[in-house]
């Protein structure tokens, strides 16, 4: 899987994507099917924070795509500080794997060819 632009912005979901990755990582939470990482207190940009997740996301194949506010996935995420960092780790058995595998397949769209 390849990154087709160099923009640190990129991909970025748009609004409603948005909303069903949070809809999606707060059900994943939920189900304690979620990793989060680096809490942080305040709401800034989580691209300057985070540089170095979309060469390791790259180096192992796995599709990420930036939601605008870490606060928002914080919240997603169950707790009350911001979440710079999630991840859904559901099996094929998990109940919600159709919706992961949909989200996934959406993400990947965004990366282009």
């Amino acid at each position: 899987m390849a990154v087709s632009s160099q923009d640190p912005n990129f991909p970025r979901a748009d609004e409603a994507l948005t909303q069903e990755i949070l809809d999606l990582v707060k059900q994943a939470s939920d189900l304690k099917l979620v990793k989060k990482g680096q809490h942080e207190a305040t709401d800034t940009d989580p691209i300057a924070m985070a540089g170095g997740i979309p060469n390791y996301c790259v180096g192992e194949d796995v599709p990420y795509i930036w939601v605008p506010s870490k606060a928002d996935l914080g919240i997603a995420c169950g707790i009350k500080k911001g979440a710079m960092a999630a991840s859904i780790n559901s099996s094929d058995s998990s109940p919600i794997a159709p919706q992961v595998r949909q989200l996934r397949q959406k993400i990947e769209q965004r990366w282009g060819p």
